[in-house]
């Protein structure tokens, strides 16, 4: 018997759904990931699996990284989720964290975003080690942290610390189930401020020595919309161009009386770019634009401070790793898999920067942060066969 056969044959995909139910009745918003994180740290190690820690990147935030041995220190394959989740707002109309399976669906927050593609992935883990097969290399289990908020206390962490060494990745989720996402956008956040001089507001006159910080931030602004972000329509990302968005935030004298003119002014910028652009230039321009408004107006006088800087990243569309992908979706679904471009950014920024071949595929919806979320039954058992198939291929 094959080593495919015999996971699958060992695979327990009824209890693949109901392990998603059970992680939906651990809230872990932002923030507040450890119950999930200790919890899904106990099955690994009840499977069976050899090595299993808890890996902090700020207090009280665990990252669950477990390993299946393999018989040589050759990279293996990881399987990556994230345990953090959004909160949950009005409008729904089932508990959030029941856990309820109803009408062929686990209904609940974080269910498709993503508790189904853990679960689906602990369970291909089982039905591995039940096979009694070792794989060639490691397996590796990574269920971090700090991914909604694009931070760097999860994932980022691992990678930082020099644990993330696989060859490949499967990061279990998706937007519509069959789609294999192979490329993420990337992002520059940076935090502008615009110096003034503040004074009593009074009539105009030669008495008037303010310097408006507010007003020097919408010429900013007015500028900086005008950022060339020149780039070639990318196959993956059609009818999508990158794009600058100014003042996601701002703030000037919040809460205070509206009779003195703003020493300061603050606000961020979210820069969004498409793989083929090169995130260092397009700072570079933004630089450009703010130091022309300085040696315009000697009153302009402003700090920058990079939040974020994240450069798109491809998997290569030939890679034997993607087109087994492909392979197993058709097998298991019956379908093409669809390939596609991530308008977001992700992980996948440090685990591709690791070296990582890794891919998004799973299960998938546009449910995620939305009221009475909720993923299909048969998306986590088709995703655990496709995960299993490609554990079968890529560790023995």
């Amino acid at each position: 018997m094959s080593a495919e056969s015999r996971i699958l044959k060992n695979l327990d995909l009824d209890g693949a759904v109901e392990l998603c139910a059970e992680l939906v009745r651990i809230p872990s918003p932002i923030g507040q990931e450890k119950a999930a994180a200790l919890f899904i740290a106990d099955k690994l190690r009840s499977i069976g699996v050899d090595e299993v820690d808890l890996i902090e990147g700020e207090p009280d935030r665990p990252n669950v990284l477990g390993r299946v041995k393999g018989k040589s220190e050759h990279p293996g394959l990881m399987f990556y989720g994230h345990i953090d989740s959004e909160h949950v707002l009005d409008g729904w109309t089932v508990e959030p964290y029941a856990g309820l399976i109803k009408d062929g669906k686990v209904y609940g927050r974080a269910s498709k975003d993503m508790r189904a593609g853990i679960a689906a992935f602990v369970k291909v883990t089982e039905a591995i080690i039940k096979s009694g097969l070792k794989p060639n290399s490691d397996l590796t289990l990574a269920f971090c942290v700090d991914e909604e908020t694009a931070g760097d206390k999860g994932i980022g962490h691992l990678v930082e610390l020099g644990l993330i060494n696989s060859a490949y990745g499967l990061y279990g989720e998706t937007y519509e189930f069959g789609e294999i996402m192979v490329a993420d956008s990337g992002t520059i956040w940076f935090e502008l401020t615009t110096h003034g001089v503040g004074q009593h507001t009074q009539l105009d006159s030669h008495k008037r020595h303010g310097i408006n910080a507010v007003e020097k931030m919408a010429r900013a602004i007015t500028e900086l919309q005008k950022l060339d972000l020149a780039y070639e329509e990318h196959p993956l990302f059609k009818g999508m161009r990158p794009c600058i968005y100014c003042g996601t935030s701002i703030e000037s004298r919040v809460g205070m009386h509206p009779c003195m003119i703003p020493e300061q002014c603050k606000a961020t910028f979210d820069v969004r770019l498409v793989p083929g652009q090169d995130a260092d230039e397009v700072l570079k321009r933004i630089i450009g634009i703010l130091d022309g408004l300085k040696a315009e107006d000697p009153e302009f006088k402003y700090d920058i401070n990079i939040l974020k800087k994240r450069e798109p990243t491809q998997v290569p569309l030939d890679h034997p790793f993607l087109v087994a992908a492909q392979e197993c979706i058709k097998e298991v679904s019956g379908k093409d898999a669809v390939l596609r471009g991530h308008e977001m950014t992700s992980d996948q920024a440090y685990i591709r920067s690791a070296g990582v071949v890794s891919v998004h595929l799973g299960p998938g919806n546009l449910l995620a942060h939305k009221p009475d979320e909720y993923i299909d039954i048969w998306q986590i058992k088709q995703a655990a066969q496709i995960y299993a198939k490609m554990a079968a291929r890529f560790l023995f």
